[in-house]
């Protein structure tokens, strides 16, 4: 809540700036941090952190006002879990890898779009502690944003975002269990 507070007010101390264009198109690259809740998963009825830091890196490609194709790397927290009573503990860490189809709706001539992406990728956890084990494959994306661009070769983006693992133990592949985890972000980004 405090990085939405901050971002807020930033974005409303900054509307007085002269606008700047909006690039139609052109590639892009940035940088995100922010907040993870974790939900679920294979550790159903286990003591587990709820939240967690995040950050990631990413990059994409603007065809025009509307429509662009980015791709991503992020780490999405690492969060304690425990066996029911006095059971031992281990970290759990998340990670995806991801290609995101994201539509804009420019507002105006404000230097404000609103954003929404569906994304495909490959996730991967890892679990450390008297517990260890690895386990990867498909997770999905859905997410919302908004975006400003106080100059041409700057846009600053609030999101949140939902990713949904289904995963898949390396040591156990034939079975499978579902995680969810939520992700509020900002990220500064260079357009070139």
């Amino acid at each position: 809540m405090r990085l939405l507070a901050v971002f807020t007010a930033l974005m409303v101390a900054l509307t007085g700036v002269a606008n700047a264009d909006i690039k139609e198109k052109g590639g892009y690259v940035g940088a995100s941090i922010g907040y993870a809740g974790y939900d679920k998963g294979g550790f159903e009825g286990y003591y587990k952190d709820k939240d967690s830091g995040s950050f990631g890196i990413y990059g994409g490609y603007k065809f025009n006002r509307y429509f662009a194709l980015e791709g991503r790397l992020l780490n999405l927290g690492k969060y304690k879990v425990q066996e029911p009573g006095e059971g031992p503990t281990s970290d759990i860490s998340y990670s995806i890898i991801s290609g995101h189809l994201v539509g804009l709706l420019p507002l105006g001539e404000s230097n404000w779009e609103l954003m929404a992406q569906a994304g495909l990728g490959s996730g991967r956890y890892k679990v450390t502690g008297e517990e260890s084990a690895n386990g990867r494959d498909t997770a999905y994306s859905l997410g919302v944003g908004v975006r400003w661009t106080p100059t041409p070769a700057f846009t600053m983006q609030l999101s949140a975002d939902g990713y949904t693992f289904r995963v898949r133990e390396d040591s156990l592949p034939e079975e499978t269990f579902k995680t969810n985890i939520g992700v509020i972000q900002f990220a500064g980004q260079w357009n070139f």
